[in-house]
């Protein structure tokens, strides 16, 4: 007997457990250190790692600047051409540097240093950041299928050991080549990290208290990515900043023994004794009592095939191996099949790519501003805090969909405008403090909106595609994150244009939430039947 057939009543278990058990927030609290606090500095740490300085072309011994290179005066200084030189032969042709280029880094040693990536190499440091996000789309494609097959414990823990490994090894890489194919991998290991980590906290806890978990764990993955601002700042070697970045992941083999299979996974899989262990095992710890009958019940939902063989499970992988599939065996393609999971389908993988695209598109570009880049990329990070703070708030208090078409309408406008607010007007009096606050309230719409839509995709599929689906809206959204890096190429030519698209876009993805149920203070669908009522209670309220 599984859980669809049942009538199982996860929630209520859940619940019993104490929405704020002990056990929960432990394991959140130290899930959150062990999985995300360094693992989420990996995607962003090209802001640093990838810094292009101040350079010019390198003049010969006993020359000076302005004999040997075009430039300008700008306030009495002279700033001299980044990429070009004058001919020796002919001062009235100038030609590509010739021997090499010297940086202003004040000792920070980058990639772009390392292995000169400026002038006609200067998209480099950028397409390995998209190559990156390429890592992220291919690991939302297998490690969502992986952590379905073989649980949300294993998977995350052994991503993150994978993670600490090619991490620490990217810092060996001899060449930019060897650099962006590292970038790759751990771009994939980052997906199943993310993905497995965020279903493990939201199996844990009840409805009511979801938000509550999923919030904190992005919480600390936020703290971790500030905490990044300092390392870069005192480890002037990228080398060695890399390192520091991934080695610690090492702690991840005490996971094993913290952390235990999730409830819900156990109950789909019809693995309903090891479920009723970990049940007895959360009570005693969260000290509430084990009630025999919800141990009966749960022990009942065990079924034949309980116990797989690794091989058998790497099977299920590969489509030329699989046995004819049932019903209960449901995929990607079952997902399409049925008509209202398609329509939910479409609609969040577009939500997904969009608020990618606008939220590392952003994060990419308050990096560039002018001034301290460590500021501003902190800066860009804290207004995330309020922001997955008090998301944790409104949707306990107000629902999913209401709130999320309100955040992505919110910084639609406040992007919108910020195209046609000029630096300066015509009487000199200085904008850039306006266009920073409304590119600040579009980031901290836009950062809760990621936050929400986790938690709304997760409510929206019934428990067997939960991370399939997750995984493949996911995989759709690393397509924004590929693209997001060009934004800032676009931004230095059409600076105005960039805002503009953010908001429409923006505005355009709020309204995908018209058509879509209201997922809150509801128990998280286990069937396609449950999915369908959902959809029809929808239709009724319309």
């Amino acid at each position: 007997m599984t859980p669809e057939t049942s009538g199982m009543d996860i929630d209520m278990i859940l619940r019993h457990l104490k929405p704020y058990g002990r056990l929960q927030i432990i394991q959140v609290l130290v899930g959150g250190i062990l999985f995300k606090f360094f693992a989420s500095m990996t995607f962003v740490s090209t802001v640093f790692i990838g810094w292009i300085p101040p350079h010019h072309c390198t003049i010969p011994a006993n020359a000076t600047l302005t004999e040997t290179l075009p430039g300008e005066y700008i306030d009495g200084v002279f700033i001299p051409d980044n990429c070009l030189m004058y001919d020796s032969l002919d001062r009235n042709r100038t030609v590509p540097c010739t021997d090499g280029w010297t940086y202003q880094a004040d000792g920070w040693w980058t990639i772009v240093t390392q292995w000169d990536l400026v002038c006609d190499r200067d998209f480099v440091s950028d397409f390995s950041q998209s190559l990156n996000a390429v890592g992220l789309l291919f690991g939302s494609l297998i490690f969502a299928t992986i952590s379905d097959l073989f649980g949300r414990k294993k998977t995350v823990l052994v991503t993150t050991l994978l993670l600490c490994v090619f991490g620490v090894g990217t810092g060996f890489t001899p060449n930019v080549y060897w650099y962006s194919a590292m970038r790759v991998i751990a771009g994939a290991l980052l997906t199943g990290i993310g993905l497995s980590s965020y279903v493990l906290v939201t199996e844990i806890f009840p409805v009511a208290q979801r938000s509550f978990g999923t919030n904190l764990i992005w919480i600390v993955g936020l703290l971790g990515q500030l905490s990044m601002t300092l390392l870069a700042y005192y480890i002037k070697d990228w080398r060695y900043f890399q390192m520091a970045m991934n080695a610690p992941l090492i702690a991840n083999i005490a996971g094993f023994w913290i952390f235990h299979e999730t409830i819900p996974w156990l109950l789909a899989k019809k693995r309903g004794k090891e479920a009723a262990r970990v049940f007895g095992r959360v009570a005693k710890f969260n000290k509430v009592a084990a009630p025999p009958e919800i141990i009966k019940k749960l022990e009942a939902e065990t079924g034949e095939g309980e116990e797989l063989s690794v091989a058998e499970q790497l099977k299920e992988l590969l489509p030329c191996c699989k046995a004819e599939q049932s019903e209960d065996e449901i995929g990607i393609k079952v997902i399409f099949q049925n008509t209202k999971l398609r329509m939910f389908t479409i609609m969040i993988c577009v939500a997904w790519f969009m608020n990618v695209f606008i939220f590392y598109g952003l994060t990419l570009s308050t990096a560039s501003f002018p001034g301290n880049r460590f500021v501003n990329y902190a800066l860009s990070i804290l207004v995330e805090l309020p922001a997955y703070s008090s998301c944790i708030y409104i949707l306990r208090r107000f629902g999913r969909r209401i709130p999320l078409m309100v955040f992505y309408i919110t910084a639609g406008v406040s992007l919108f405008f910020t195209g046609f607010v000029p630096d300066k007007t015509a009487s000199g009096i200085d904008l850039t403090g306006l266009i920073i606050a409304l590119n600040t309230i579009g980031k901290y719409c836009i950062s809760s909106a990621f936050s929400g839509i986790y938690l709304y995709t997760g409510e929206l599929f019934p428990t067997r595609v939960r991370n399939r689906a997750m995984g493949l809206a996911s995989a759709v959204s690393r397509v924004g994150a590929v693209l997001a890096p060009f934004s800032v190429y676009l931004s230095r030519y059409y600076s105005w244009l960039v805002g503009v698209i953010f908001g429409v876009l923006s505005i355009l993805t709020s309204l995908l939430f018209i058509s879509l149920p209201e997922t809150g203070n509801a128990s998280m669908p286990q069937t396609m039947e449950e999915v369908e009522r959902m959809a029809e209670k929808k239709t009724e309220e319309e």
